[in-house]
């Protein structure tokens, strides 16, 4: 693909992005400043979100056929991460959200990018499938318009 490398960084700066909103988060729930946390909050939970179903939708179906542990292991990993961010969800709508479950996120969370940026994003960021094609272009024109 010939844009591989802008793509790979792309996918690589959207974890980052999480991250960094983690941090914030974690900042926020330490201050106890609640309007900040659920603002934070609710622009992490939708980047999440949207991340992992894109990924599910554009690139397992393929990845799972050239590299089926792998996919089967990110899924996993994509189940976990949702239950996270719902209880989390829960929490910061009740005003009990602690930082040390935000820690527990972030962890899974960086631990999840990094897999996926040793093999996932690399992947879909060469790879000749029309899944990887149309996410990699998807991300290139939501970068584009920042």
């Amino acid at each position: 693909m010939a844009n591989a490398t802008s793509a790979a960084a792309i996918f690589t700066a959207e974890h980052a992005r999480m991250l960094t909103l983690l941090g914030k988060l974690v900042d926020e729930a330490e201050g106890d400043v609640r309007p900040a946390l659920q603002e934070t909050w609710a622009e992490l939970e939708t980047l999440v979100l949207a991340h992992i179903d894109e990924e599910e939708l554009y690139l397992f179906p393929d990845l799972a056929r050239v590299h089926p542990g792998a996919e089967a292991a990110l899924e996993a990993d994509h189940v976990r991460i949702r239950r996270q961010i719902a209880e989390t969800g829960i929490d910061v709508e009740l005003h009990t959200a602690r930082a040390d479950r935000l820690r527990a996120l972030a962890d899974e969370l960086r631990a999840h990018a990094a897999r996926e940026d040793e093999l996932l994003h690399p992947w879909a960021a060469s790879a000749e499938t029309q899944g990887a094609r149309a996410l990699v272009a998807r991300k290139q024109r939501q970068h584009a318009r920042r």
